[in-house]
């Protein structure tokens, strides 16, 4: 059996390096809306005289970065998700997290026996 510490410190490593690949998908994404926000407002004063090319740079540029806007906060949201779990680890706090309602989680220590605890959700 693996011994409890060897298992977390493991974990908090693999999450360490999970935030730090999500934290640079967060800025290269923060990036790539700045230009798709930038390449919208020169495709508009570029064919400002041509009402069909500004349509179809307004349709395309708009959807596009409404796009990377959802992209971003998926990214965001996982992110968040791993400091959570890295900062229950980190404490040796115990704690339960899910997505939907309706999970919960036991405990078993000295002063609480077989205590049932209801996690926190984000939906």
């Amino acid at each position: 059996m693996i011994d409890p510490k060897t298992f977390y410190t493991e974990k908090i490593t693999s999450f360490s390096a999970q935030v730090s690949r999500l934290q640079n998908q967060l800025i290269r994404s923060s990036m790539l809306r700045l230009g798709v926000f930038i390449a919208l407002v020169f495709g508009v004063f570029f064919f400002f005289e041509n009402t069909k090319a500004i349509g179809v740079v307004l349709l395309f540029g708009i959807a596009l970065f409404l796009f990377l806007i959802t992209r971003h906060q998926d990214i965001k949201y996982k992110r968040d998700l791993l400091l959570q779990l890295i900062a229950i680890n980190k404490k040796g706090e115990y704690a339960g997290y899910s997505l939907r309602k309706g999970f919960n989680y036991a405990i078993c220590d000295s002063s609480n026996q077989n205590l049932l605890l209801d996690a926190e959700y984000a939906i």
